[in-house]
């Protein structure tokens, strides 16, 4: 979640009961110490009643600021101007500034104006300039305080506000008491450092003391808020319009045309603004506050309405592209020359064996007989293999391979790696822990990316290199048979070779397979290959659950979507970030308005660095792995690692390292079904104590790499 002040990246605070229902998060910016609520979607709730009945400290708090005021507005403003107090609650401060002299008028969106009817900011015409605006206990109520602010400075130059400023060291709720969780009204905080940046973000002056505070354009010698009650022209006194005010409301009520002279204040201009309030006062209150909901509906219509037309002309675009593909490959195959002699050869066969005849009838017996016999001798193919590999593999053992020729007095190794990799640091495991004894020589693959690329040129390793280690990617057969060094180690990925049978890998027979993978250590074995396996397990992280109502999904494939995670999410009131980064060729598919709005979801669509992603992890409680199947899958392996619950497709290799409701959470790729959190903490602590336990397994047997790169 970003900062509302500054936009930096907040960090996850504590969390706490909101009207004493809803478990909360709350955020701390590092930047500019701004304190903010996740999303306040409680806030209809909460504002049922504007004035909580909590705050049994309404009247003595108003009459306290106005006589704080008066001293201020004297001394240093022009007290015969005209004041908007803003988010002014029942009207009571502006009351008793009037009561007091002073032309306050009133503007509040939640609460009606009890006190002060005849002075709302409506009864003025066009759009009034104010000597300053006052908002009194409003910033901490503030959904987005930087907009709330820029309106205050369209109004006036000066921003005369009370919020208490947090203290330092917060880390739960019970730490302050301003927070006020059971009235679930305030969910802004600021402290001086945040007011400092928004003074030099709209070039203010910042003046502050006690809970008040002056944003300002003007400039003071002194802080304005120092001002004594009894110096300066604190001594000059206003005629009170209290007497003035009941003329009008008089006029008002009665339709009394004009005020009488006697009862004319002695500010200048006050009577005309009033005569023209009274005329728009024909409207009544409630029609008005009708014509702004209307006014706001429409707006947010209107909004919404644009963002769903962008959000509709980005898919009609995307699907024209694909249309228009598609297209081009249709033509290409009508044009093709087999597609032309299937078109003549379905032409032949009608001819031959016309709808409905006897010889038709005949010809399909035929084809369910041959295809019969077509699967029989498949079944009989595939036992044939399984002999022959069987035989084979007792051969094996009756007769052991030829020795390799293995320089061991070489120090140096090619690691020929997809250099996808040397992005993600995804497996710089590896390459570090051979560098503690080797000299490693790494070459990127890049004839992955479709565009032409190559693939390297490997023609300079010869017998003076101790092995060649190819993971990931494995050349055509002819590349390897042509490499001069019979030590050939391939680290295979499950996601990547998982689909190949033993045809495919019977022309590499030669190399040796070092698996990450149980699943394919167990079927090259199967086959006959010489073949090693260890599990990885990464460096752990200290325990860090997260909230287990927040949920990190990273959408890579297409088929892993939004609409997935929906039918596998059962618990209410979960909030799902997603990172939009999609793996090459795969599409992102849009969350609906409402699954947005049903699970909170945010977004991100890259991090600077790594640290900064796992910095919003580690927010989270649940993590959605993010592929059907892995090679090693280092993100869930590290959300594991933190005791995040993982929630993963029923694959290897997460069904390695996941058991079900103990150590995660496994489901069924082709028919995704919900999965019962109500266990979760226990999950979580059961996945961190297993990867503690792995990680040790795997400190003990990761020599099994060299020990493998070394055998004969």
């Amino acid at each position: 979640m970003v900062c509302k002040i500054c936009g930096t990246e907040t960090k996850f605070l504590f969390k706490t009961k909101v009207l004493n229902k809803y478990q909360v998060s709350y955020y701390v910016c590092p930047n500019c110490d701004f304190i903010q609520t996740e999303k306040p979607y409680w806030l209809e709730e909460a504002y049922n009643s504007a004035i909580t009945e909590l705050d049994t400290g309404l009247v003595s708090r108003n009459v306290a600021y106005a006589g704080i005021l008066e001293p201020i507005l004297k001394n240093s403003f022009d007290y015969l101007g005209t004041f908007l107090d803003y988010a002014g609650g029942y009207g009571l401060l502006v009351r008793l500034m009037r009561d007091r002299g002073f032309d306050f008028y009133w503007e509040d969106k939640f609460c009606a104006n009890l006190f002060a009817k005849n002075f709302s900011l409506e009864n003025l015409d066009g759009k009034a300039k104010f000597e300053a605006v006052t908002a009194l206990e409003a910033f901490e109520h503030f959904v987005d305080p930087l907009k709330e602010i820029e309106n205050m400075l369209e109004k006036s130059e000066t921003i005369i506000f009370s919020t208490e400023l947090h203290p330092e060291g917060i880390s739960k709720a019970s730490d302050w008491w301003y927070f006020t969780a059971e009235t679930g009204q305030h969910i802004a905080f600021y402290s001086g450092k945040t007011f400092d940046y928004v003074a030099k973000k709209y070039k203010l002056n910042y003046f502050t003391k006690n809970e008040l505070h002056i944003l300002t354009h003007k400039k003071f010698k002194t802080n304005p808020l120092e001002t004594s009650p009894t110096k300066g022209k604190t001594s000059v006194e206003l005629k009170s319009l209290r007497e003035v005010d009941y003329e009008l409301a008089k006029t008002i009520v009665h339709g009394a045309k004009l005020v009488s002279e006697e009862t004319k204040p002695d500010k200048q201009g006050i009577l005309e603004k009033l005569i023209v309030a009274n005329s728009k006062l024909k409207i009544s209150e409630d029609e008005l506050k009708l014509a702004k909901l209307k006014e706001i509906t429409a707006e947010e219509s209107l909004k919404s309405a644009e963002e769903e037309l962008g959000n509709t002309k980005k898919e009609l675009a995307g699907t024209k592209d694909q249309l228009s593909q598609i297209n081009n490959e249709l033509l290409g195959i009508y044009a093709s020359r087999s597609w032309r002699l299937v078109t003549h050869l379905q032409k032949t066969a009608k001819k031959l064996l016309p709808v409905g005849s006897l010889r038709r009838k005949c010809a399909r017996v035929i084809f369910k007989t041959v295809r019969k016999v077509v699967k029989a001798f498949a079944v009989v193919s595939g036992a044939v293999v399984e002999a022959r590999l069987y035989v084979k593999r007792i051969f094996l053992k009756i007769k052991p391979r030829k020795k390799r020729n293995i320089n061991k007095d070489s120090k140096k190794i090619v690691y020929i790696g997809h250099s996808y990799h040397n992005k993600t640091k995804s497996t710089a495991f590896l390459i570090d822990y051979i560098k503690k004894y080797y000299d490693v020589e790494v070459v990127l693959d890049e004839s992955w990316l479709g565009d032409g690329t190559p693939y390297p040129d490997l023609s300079f390793i010869d017998e003076s290199y101790l092995a060649v280690i190819f993971f990931q990617n494995l050349p055509n057969k002819q590349i390897v048979k042509d490499i001069k060094n019979e030590n050939i180690i391939y680290f295979p990925m499950y996601d990547a070779v998982s689909g190949l049978g033993y045809n495919f890998w019977r022309d590499y027979a030669g190399i040796k397979i070092m698996n990450f993978s149980k699943t394919l250590h167990e079927r090259f074995l199967k086959w006959g290959f010489e073949s090693a396996y260890v599990q990885f397990f990464p460096e752990l992280s200290k325990f860090i659950p997260g909230d287990k109502d927040e949920v990190f999904f990273w959408q890579r494939i297409t088929s892993i979507n939004i609409d997935v995670v929906s039918k596998l999410l059962s618990r209410e009131h979960l909030k799902i970030h997603m990172h939009k980064s999609i793996d090459p060729g795969q599409q992102f598919i849009q969350p609906s308005k409402e699954q947005e709005k049903k699970y909170s979801i945010t977004y991100s669509e890259w991090f600077k660095t790594r640290e900064e992603m796992w910095e919003t992890i580690e927010k989270k409680g649940i993590f959605i792995a993010p592929r059907a199947a892995e090679g090693i899958g280092m993100s869930f392996l590290e959300a594991m690692a933190m005791g995040k619950a993982v929630i993963a497709v029923n694959n290897p290799t997460m069904n390695e390292y996941i058991k079900n409701n103990e150590t995660g959470y496994l489901y069924d790729m082709e028919n995704p079904q919900k999965i019962d959190l109500s266990k979760i903490e226990e999950v979580q602590k059961r996945s961190y104590e297993y990867m503690c336990k792995g990680h040790e397994n795997w400190e003990k047997d990761i020599h099994k790499i060299i020990d493998f790169m070394l055998k004969k």
